[in-house]
């Protein structure tokens, strides 16, 4: 098959990659993550207005109508910097949301927003010992008039620390037709009874846990909620493997460079055959990666099944490319890879929270066990 990028692709990723060698030095990241949200509303301005956010909404929708590859790119280049801003929470999670499960006057409502940044949503799903399964949801949602209260606990809740509203899922009770079924419901960031607990994970993403006590909410998503819950999860699942192989290239790139540049012996250590080696075994780590990760992409208007096998194959190989190359990376650096002041540390810790996002290694293998396997029709 032919990869080769076409000439509005290229235009794509060198608009990306110019911004992230421009505003998103190590250096730069590094005083982002100290700002009061934990990224930068400036970066975030400029991603609205190269139109990276507009990308997967239609142009009936405002958006600029690209494709899954045009999608997948621009994930990569941002995978690069390491990207603190809330891109997967709103675009990916609560974009997909919109896109999936929505009515167009609904979505003419609110994706516009999204694609020029005035309006960051985060998605609230998990919950305490759910772990990655997409029915365990147990806050409940009663109707109140021409509203809905939503009482519950929500954990994880990605950038849930500076959104300006979430979609929530819950379980229905004492509808009629509709007890015990799972939606979706919007609820302002300032609304009575919601109560956030914020903090950063390993690599400086922002999260927050929400306690919901009586939250006054919108309906988003009633019918198909679930169906649509379970592509919207594997939407993200894709966008991180993509977040992961740019993040994987980065390391790589850090690496061929060190071994070029650090001398030993009176010669550079990428001389020895056996470094050679180690950096081939990397590159064709990520190729595998990058190779599945082609294929989940163009599965992505397929079957929920197979979209399913293709995404938990991907994210298995992801895992495993990841923590091949991240060790290989910190070995071949030596001690300066682990400290705090050097890139290398921090694109491994970065690798190790997006390997636990949207099913870790163990959850992909066990669902694809369920399955007759990655190409089985």
């Amino acid at each position: 098959m032919n990869f080769d990028l076409e000439e509005d692709q290229r235009a794509l990723v060198n608009t990306v990659e110019r911004l992230v060698a421009k505003e998103y030095t190590f250096e730069q990241r590094q005083r982002y993550a100290e700002l009061p949200n934990g990224w930068s509303p400036d970066v975030w301005d400029r991603l609205a207005e190269i139109g990276v956010m507009a990308l997967p909404f239609s142009e009936h929708d405002g958006g600029l109508g690209g494709g899954p590859a045009d999608f997948m790119l621009a994930m990569q280049s941002l995978g690069k910097a390491a990207l603190l801003e809330p891109f997967v929470s709103s675009i990916v999670l609560c974009g997909s949301i919109l896109k999936r499960g929505t009515i167009a006057e609904v979505r003419s409502h609110w994706i516009p927003q999204l694609c020029d940044g005035s309006l960051r949503l985060a998605f609230a799903h998990a919950e305490p010992g759910s772990r990655h399964g997409m029915e365990a949801a147990n806050t409940c949602a009663r109707r109140d008039g021409d509203t809905w209260l939503l009482v519950g606990s929500k954990r994880l809740v990605l950038h849930g620390d500076s959104a300006d509203g979430f979609f929530v899922s819950a379980r229905i009770q004492s509808v009629a037709g509709h007890s015990g079924v799972l939606g979706i419901f919007h609820v302002n960031a300032d609304a009575e009874g919601l109560q956030r607990k914020s903090y950063a994970l390993l690599d400086g993403t922002r999260c927050a846990d929400l306690q919901l006590n009586n939250v006054s909410a919108q309906s988003m998503v009633i019918e198909g909620a679930q169906e649509v819950l379970e592509n919207v999860w594997c939407d993200a699942a894709s966008a991180v493997c993509w977040d992961s192989i740019g993040s994987m290239q980065a390391l790589l790139d850090l690496t061929v460079d060190y071994l070029k540049t650090r001398r030993q012996f009176g010669r550079a250590i990428g001389s020895f055959q056996v470094l050679q080696h180690r950096a081939v075994d990397m590159l064709m780590a990520l190729e595998q990666s990058r190779s599945m990760a082609m294929y989940a992409a163009m599965t992505c208007d397929g079957s929920l099944e197979e979209r399913q096998r293709s995404i938990s194959a991907t994210k298995i190989q992801i895992c495993d490319s990841s923590r091949f190359i991240a060790q290989q990376a910190i070995q071949l650096h030596g001690g300066i890879g682990m400290t705090q002041e050097y890139q290398v540390g921090h694109y491994v810790r970065r690798l190790l929270v997006l390997e636990s996002l949207f099913g870790d290694r163990e959850f992909h293998l066990s669902r694809l066990s369920r399955t007759d396997g990655v190409f089985s029709r």
